[in-house]
C-alpha cells in the first residue's frame, strides 16, 4: 500500500516499521512505503486520497474549483461542514472553509465532489481575507477570464442557463445580492453588458473577439526565442533575393511545389500548361485553380510583398489570399472563416469562434521581432497554428511567410517535394512539443536550397532539381537514403 493511515489497530506496528525503514511518516498518521520519493511526490501522487481520508465531506469550491481541481501555488481549496481547520501537509497546505454540499455539486474521485460551475460563479464573488498565501476567491479580472472561457466551451444558450443556475444557487447559499453580479459578468460575456474588472479575454469576448488563451501564450513563448535567433552556417542572417527574381520561373515553383505539399498533385508539365494558358483543365477544374490561385498571388508584384501592418490587416489579406487560392472550391468558403472545428490527427486547432481574436492577439508578437526570417518563420507559426479555414491554410500560411522575406529584399523558402516529411515533422514538433530549433533548422536548409538554385533557364531549373533530389517523394526518398542537397 503506497499510502498507510495510522489507526488504534495498526499505530503501533507503523511506529516500528518506520523505525526500522520499511515505511515512513509522511505527516500525522500518514504513512508510506515508496521510500523513493519525497513526501513532497508521495502527497502530490496521492492527494485525492489523503484529503478523502481527512475531510471525508471535502467539496473542492473557490479558487481550487475554477482552476479543475487544481492546486494553487500550494494550496488546494475546499468546503467541509465537519472540519474547519486547515491541513498542512508537505508541499500542499489544504485550506478548508465551512459550507455545504449542494444537489448541483458534481462527483470527484474518492467520494469527494467539486462545485458546479454555476457555484463555482457564485463563491468567486466572494471577498478573500487573504488568509493562506494565496487569495481564496477569484480577483475580478481572474473571474472575467474565467467566465469568458466558459462562454468560449460551452455557447451562449448554456451560458445562460449557467447564469440562471447560479442565481438559484446564489439564493441556496444566502448570498443572493451576488446574482447582479452574475448578470453583469454572463451579460458582459455574452455582449449585452459593458465589461467592468479589467478583465483582457472578457473584454475580447463581449468585442466578438475571444482569443484562444493557450495558442497567444505560446506565440509569445515562439516569438521569445526566436528573438535570440544568433546567425550560423545553418541559418544565415540574410539571404538576398536575385535581382532578377521576378522574371525567373520561381513564382511558377513556389505554386508548384506549395500545392503538391497539400495534395494537389499535377505533373510539371501539366502545371506549367495550366500557367500558360490561365485555364484550369477540365477533368480537375479545382485542383487547377489551386495552382492558378497560388501562382497569380506569389508573383503579384504588389501582394507577394504586401506584409500587414495590424491584426486588421493581417485578417484582410489572409481573407483575400483565400479567396484567390481557393476561389474554385466553393464548398471550402473561399474568403470565410472556418466553421467547424478542425484538426490534424489528434491535434485540435483553435475552435472557429476564436479564430479572428487569436490572430489578432498573436500578430502582435510579431511585431517583436526584427530578422526578417523570424518573422517570416512568426507569421508561417501563426496562420498555421490557429488554422483559420476549413482547408488551404498551409498555402496561404506559406504566403504570408515569403511575403515578410520579399517585403525586406530577402529570398524565398520553398519546400521540395522531398523535404515534405522533414517539413512537416518540424511543424508538428513546433506545434505539440515548441521545438523552434529543429523548426528553425528544417526551414533554413529549405531558405538555402531556394536562394542557391537556379530559376532563370528552364531546362538548367529542372536539371538542378533532379540532381539535388528536389522532386522525389519524401517516403520514397527515405526509404532510398536519399536527401535533399544544396545546388
Amino acid at each position: 500500500m503506497p499510502v498507510i493511515f495510522a489507526n488504534d489497530r495498526n499505530r503501533a506496528s507503523l511506529a516500528r516499521a518506520d523505525k526500522s525503514g520499511r515505511v515512513r511518516r509522511v505527516a500525522r498518521g500518514i504513512y508510506t512505503d515508496e521510500l523513493d520519493r519525497s513526501d513532497e511526490e508521495v502527497v502530490a501522487w496521492h492527494r485525492w486520497e489523503i484529503v478523502a481520508h481527512l475531510i471525508p465531506d471535502a467539496i473542492i469550491v473557490d479558487r481550487s474549483a475554477a482552476g479543475g481541481g487544481a492546486p494553487a501555488h500550494g494550496t488546494l481549496f475546499v468546503a467541509s461542514q465537519t472540519r474547519s481547520r486547515n491541513v498542512v501537509l508537505p508541499g500542499l497546505v489544504v485550506a478548508v472553509r465551512a459550507g455545504p454540499r449542494l444537489p448541483s455539486d458534481q462527483m470527484w474521485t474518492e467520494g469527494l465532489a467539486i462545485s458546479s460551475p454555476a457555484r463555482t460563479l457564485v463563491d468567486n464573488l466572494a471577498v478573500s481575507r487573504g488568509r493562506t498565501s494565496v487569495a481564496r476567491t477569484l480577483s475580478r479580472a481572474e473571474l472575467g477570464d474565467w467566465v469568458a472561457r466558459q462562454a468560449q466551451v460551452v455557447g451562449d444558450r448554456r451560458l445562460k442557463r449557467l447564469r440562471d443556475d447560479a442565481r438559484q444557487i446564489a439564493d441556496e447559499l444566502r448570498v443572493a445580492h451576488r446574482a447582479g453580479e452574475v448578470d453583469a459578468l454572463v451579460g458582459a460575456a455574452l455582449g449585452t453588458r459593458p465589461v467592468v474588472g479589467g478583465s483582457r479575454l472578457l473584454a475580447a469576448q463581449a468585442a466578438g473577439r475571444g482569443y484562444d488563451e493557450e495558442r497567444v501564450r505560446r506565440f509569445d513563448e515562439v516569438a521569445s526565442q526566436l528573438l535570440k535567433l544568433v546567425p550560423s552556417e545553418e541559418v544565415p542572417a540574410s539571404l538576398p533575393a536575385a535581382a532578377d527574381e521576378v522574371g525567373s520561373s520561381l513564382g511558377f515553383w513556389e505554386a508548384y511545389l506549395s500545392n503538391h505539399i497539400e495534395g494537389t498533385v499535377f505533373a510539371v508539365e501539366q502545371a506549367e500548361k495550366i500557367v500558360a494558358t490561365g485555364e484550369p483543365p477540365t477533368d480537375r477544374p479545382a485542383d487547377g485553380h489551386d495552382i492558378l490561385g497560388t501562382f497569380r498571388v506569389v508573383t503579384d508584384p504588389v501582394e507577394r510583398v504586401r506584409v500587414p501592418r495590424s491584426g486588421e490587416e493581417l485578417l484582410e489579406i489572409l481573407l483575400a489570399r483565400h479567396a484567390e487560392i481557393l476561389g474554385g472550391r466553393p464548398e471550402s468558403g473561399p474568403r470565410r472563416w472556418k466553421r467547424e472545428q478542425n484538426q490534424a490527427g489528434s491535434y485540435v486547432f483553435v475552435q472557429p469562434g476564436l479564430v479572428e481574436g487569436t490572430l489578432a492577439q498573436g500578430f502582435i508578437h510579431r511585431d517583436r521581432l526584427t530578422s526578417p526570417f523570424a518573422k517570416a518563420l512568426f507569421m508561417f507559426y501563426l496562420v498555421s497554428e490557429v488554422h483559420p479555414f476549413s482547408d488551404g491554410n498551409g498555402r496561404v500560411a506559406r504566403t504570408l511567410m515569403n511575403a515578410e522575406l520579399s517585403h525586406a529584399g530577402q529570398g524565398r523558402v520553398l519546400i521540395p517535394i522531398v523535404w515534405r516529411n522533414e517539413y512537416l515533422s518540424a511543424v508538428r514538433q513546433l506545434s505539440r512539443q515548441g521545438n523552434v530549433e529543429l523548426y528553425t533548422r528544417t526551414l533554413g536548409f529549405a531558405w538555402r536550397w531556394t536562394a542557391a538554385m537556379h530559376w532563370w533557364d528552364p531546362m538548367t531549373t529542372k536539371a538542378t532539381l533532379e540532381r539535388t533530389n528536389a522532386l522525389v517523394d519524401s517516403t520514397e526518398a527515405a526509404e532510398s537514403g536519399r536527401r535533399l542537397l544544396l545546388p
